[in-house]
């Protein structure tokens, strides 16, 4: 009776984390950063015992978590993303609007989709926009994105 109670047990939570792993799966996809330990205590859920049916499954967790990581994304090769962003503002440092095109930017490190690694020292928003263009239209003229 005691044993077949265990075993009803076991189902029950294997099909609850079982549940819980695949809707944190979804939840990655939108936010890469969300940790399982805050989705468990979220979903009420037991965080060690999930752990440990994982590891009993072969599911990896850091696997999952790399998986949904932005720069895992394939885009289409006709979208291209570009985004600049500037350093935090202060009222006493002036707005970004005011800052003209030539502006210096420092320590400046790019990560492309296909693993190319660019860091830069010293360089203007022009010039970055400028490279980005030349390395998309190498992209595509390669036939990749």
């Amino acid at each position: 009776m005691q044993r077949q109670q265990e075993e009803t047990t076991s189902s029950a939570a294997s099909e609850l984390y079982s549940r819980t792993i695949d809707r944190y799966k979804e939840h990655l996809s939108s936010n890469p950063s969300l940790y399982l330990k805050e989705f468990c205590r979220d979903s009420h859920v037991n965080y060690r015992g999930l752990l440990h049916w994982a590891g009993r499954n072969d599911i990896s967790i850091n696997k999952l978590r790399k998986s949904a990581q932005p720069w895992n994304v394939t885009r289409p090769s006709s979208e291209a993303f570009i985004q600049v962003v500037p350093p935090v503002t202060t009222l006493s440092m002036p707005l970004l609007t005011s800052v003209p095109s030539v502006a210096v930017l420092r320590d400046v490190s790019i990560t492309f989709a296909d693993g190319v690694n660019l860091s830069m020292k010293e360089c203007s928003i022009a010039n970055v926009m400028s490279l980005l263009e030349i390395y998309k239209e190498r992209m595509v003229s390669k036939g990749g994105e």
